[in-house]
């Protein structure tokens, strides 16, 4: 399988189509105006340490896209049909959806940024390293799929009044979050959402609004009325601390 590595100036196309072998950016990094194409699985991108720009956002179909130590800028959709993703083990962006049908995607200890500023959806189900989703807007996940982060998980609004809003694509029915290690979560409001995890979420201070059927998460309940033993938590969701 012939390789060809772009080794000194920043490679630049309107499009970029693959048919076969594998093109190697290096630390010259490369940028797409319109959609990425690896045809018919036979064509591979390898990123080295530079920034790679795909302004058309990138569909897989058999193909290989291996990160390398850089940069992958994904404005537009991501598709996983089959194939499969290496991620960087630095940063992949992704400004549209989210959307993994098959094939594989591996965290490689990188961080997927969702850095649109409007709503995006999750479908599939994905295990990350690290992610992160940020600013008022909503993110939507596939009911019933598992979002696994292995590592670091930063979901965050901008204030109060400016909430990160995360809810499930069919009301009622839960989506799956597992998040394995540090979570860092602020100016939420969360509906539908289940915690598979052994260790609960804790939202005690940090401003986040239970909307109803979540599993796992600590709300605090504050009322001023008599207290009853006989909330629904399908209303409320589990573990509530009550105050008066």
């Amino acid at each position: 399988t012939a390789t060809q590595t772009v080794t000194t100036n920043a490679l630049s196309a309107a499009t970029l189509a693959i048919d076969s072998g594998i093109l190697a950016t290096g630390a010259a990094g490369a940028g797409v105006t319109n959609a990425l194409t690896l045809l018919r699985g036979n064509g591979s991108l390898t990123l080295g340490a530079g920034t790679v720009t795909l302004n058309g956002g990138l569909t897989l179909s058999g193909s290989t896209v291996t990160g390398g130590a850089g940069t992958l800028d994904i404005n537009g959709a991501l598709t996983i049909s089959t194939g499969s993703l290496i991620a960087p083990s630095g940063l992949l962006y992704v400004s549209g959806d989210w959307s993994k049908y098959g094939g594989s995607f591996f965290g490689n200890g990188g961080t997927v940024i969702l850095d649109s500023t409007s709503a995006q959806t999750l479908t599939g189900s994905t295990t990350f390293g690290n992610l992160t989703a940020t600013g008022s807007r909503t993110l939507t996940f596939a009911a019933g799929t598992t979002q696994t982060i292995t590592g670091t998980l930063r979901l965050q609004g901008a204030s109060l009044a400016a909430l990160l809003t995360l809810r499930s694509s069919q009301t009622g029915t839960q989506w799956k979050l597992d998040p394995q290690s540090t979570r860092t979560v602020q100016y939420l409001d969360v509906k539908d959402s289940n915690n598979t995890n052994a260790t609960a979420i804790p939202t005690t201070g940090l401003n986040v609004t239970n909307s109803g059927n979540n599993t796992n998460w600590t709300f605090i309940l504050t009322t001023t009325g008599a207290l009853t033993s006989s909330l629904n938590p399908a209303t409320y969701g589990s573990l509530l601390l009550l105050t008066a």
